[in-house]
């Protein structure tokens, strides 16, 4: 019994100090401002001009709902307007709205 709890911890913090090693920037559409420009909640600390993010679209739902993220397509980094918020540019035919995500393409 000792030897199987040994073996979850050790899972357990495997997996952790995965998570915590993986890093992933992340962030939001906090406003459309046309069909194919948006601004998002990252900024120069994080992202730099030209960059490419992919896009994902918004979970809906409470607290407890399944959401599978739906990557809806790409977009470039196309201003920096301070430390919080930037400004990028859809790839055509990208359809998005205020509260998808955004996150590095890899």
């Amino acid at each position: 019994m000792l030897s199987l709890l040994t073996f979850i911890v050790m899972v357990f913090a495997s997996v952790g100090a995965f998570c915590a090693t993986k890093s992933s920037v992340r962030g939001n559409v906090t406003m459309k401002i046309s069909q194919t420009v948006a601004q998002i909640n990252l900024g120069e600390s994080d992202l730099k001009v030209g960059q490419r993010l992919a896009v994902f679209r918004a979970c809906q739902g409470g607290r407890f709902s399944v959401c599978n993220g739906d990557r809806v397509g790409s977009a470039q980094v196309t201003k920096i307007f301070n430390k919080k918020y930037s400004e990028v540019t859809m790839d055509k035919d990208v359809y998005f709205e205020e509260g998808y995500r955004v996150e590095k393409d890899n």
